[in-house]
C-alpha cells in the first residue's frame, strides 16, 4: 500500500452528534428490515457478503447521513478493510467497484484513502487491474491535486499491464501536480525508454541530468544519456547502411562513403567523441566505448 495516503482524523467536535447519527441509521434501517430478511432468504447460499450489492451508492446515503457523510465513509472504509482482508470471504470482485467507487467515493469523494487501498486490492490482490484504474481515475477527478493517484496508476499500469505509454502518461500527470517528489520524471523517461521513443527519453534524461542538482540523480541520468546517444547513433548508421546497400547493391567499404554519397550530412561519434567502429564485410556499426548500463541494441 502506499505509504503517502492521507488518512482524515475524524473531528472530536462532531462525535457529540453521533448517538443521533446512529439512532437516525436505527429508525431508517428498521424500514428495510423486512424486505433485508427476505432478500436474504432469497438469496441464501451465496456467499458471505452478498447483501453489500445492495448497500445504497453514496450519493443516496450522503442524503440521509444528516451531514455526517465523512464519518459513515470512515466506517465503510474500515469495515471493507476488514472485508477484503478475510481470505475466506468469496465472490469480493463484484463488490469491490461498488464499495469503493460507487460508495465510498459518493460519500466522501476527497479521502484518498479509500481510493489507494481499493486500487491496490483491485490490482495486486484480485488482478483486476482496469478496476484499479477505474478508481483512481475517479479519484484524480475529484482531487486533481494529489500527485499520488496518479502515481500509483502509473505504477499499475508499468507492472502489471506493460502499458508503457499508458504509464508514462499517468507519472507526466503526476509529476505536473505541485509537490510531487522528483523520481516521477525519471519514471516517466524510463518508460519513453520502454516503449521504444529513445530520442524523446534521450531529451528528457539530458534535462534531468542539466537541471538536477543532487549528484546520484545526475550520475544516473548521465548513463542513461551516454547509453541512448550510442543506441540512437549505431540505429541511425544501422539504417543509413542498409538503405545505402539496398541503393547501391553493397554495403559501404568505410563509413566515409555515407556522407560523400549524401546519405548523412555528418558521422555521428561516440560519447567520448570517438569514431564508431565498421566492419564492411558484415556492414555491422559498433561502438569503441561500453556501455554504462551494460545494455546494447
Amino acid at each position: 500500500m502506499t505509504g503517502n495516503a492521507i488518512a482524515r482524523p475524524l473531528e472530536p467536535r462532531n462525535w457529540w452528534a453521533v448517538p443521533l447519527f446512529l439512532m437516525a441509521w436505527i429508525v431508517l434501517g428498521c424500514g428495510f428490515l423486512d424486505a433485508q430478511i427476505r432478500m436474504d432468504l432469497l438469496n441464501a447460499g451465496k456467499g458471505k457478503g452478498f447483501r453489500l450489492l445492495y448497500l445504497p451508492n453514496g450519493k443516496y446515503l450522503k442524503m440521509v447521513s444528516l451531514g455526517f457523510s465523512p464519518l459513515l465513509a470512515d466506517l465503510i472504509y474500515l469495515w471493507s478493510i476488514q472485508y477484503f482482508s478475510d481470505p475466506g470471504s468469496i465472490q469480493k470482485r463484484e463488490y469491490l467497484e461498488h464499495i469503493y467507487g460507487s460508495v465510498i467515493a459518493e460519500l466522501d469523494p476527497h479521502y484518498l484513502d479509500p481510493y489507494l487501498t481499493g486500487g491496490l486490492i483491485m490490482a495486486m490482490e484480485m488482478g483486476e487491474v482496469e478496476m484499479a484504474l477505474r478508481l483512481l481515475d475517479k479519484g484524480m477527478k475529484n482531487n486533481p491535486d494529489s500527485w499520488i493517484l496518479a502515481a500509483d496508476a502509473g505504477f499499475y499500469a508499468y507492472l502489471q499491464l506493460k502499458d508503457f505509454q499508458r504509464a508514462e502518461s499517468y507519472f507526466q500527470r503526476a509529476m505536473e501536480i505541485e509537490g510531487a517528489p522528483p523520481i516521477l520524471s525519471r519514471l516517466r523517461a524510463g518508460m519513453m525508454q520502454k516503449r521504444g521513443a529513445k530520442k524523446d527519453a534521450y531529451l528528457t534524461w539530458l534535462e534531468i541530468y542539466e537541471t538536477s542538482q543532487d549528484d546520484y540523480i545526475r550520475n544516473v541520468s548521465f548513463r542513461h544519456v551516454h547509453d541512448l546517444k550510442i543506441e540512437i547513433d549505431l540505429e541511425q548508421l544501422q539504417n543509413t547502411i542498409a538503405i545505402y546497400r539496398e541503393r547501391v547493391g553493397e554495403f559501404p567499404d568505410r563509413l566515409d562513403r555515407l556522407v560523400e554519397s549524401g546519405w548523412m550530412k555528418s558521422l555521428p561519434t561516440d560519447p567520448r567523441e570517438l569514431p564508431y567502429l565498421y566492419d564492411p564485410g558484415t556492414g555491422r556499426v559498433s561502438s569503441a566505448t561500453p556501455f554504462a548500463l551494460r545494455r546494447g541494441i
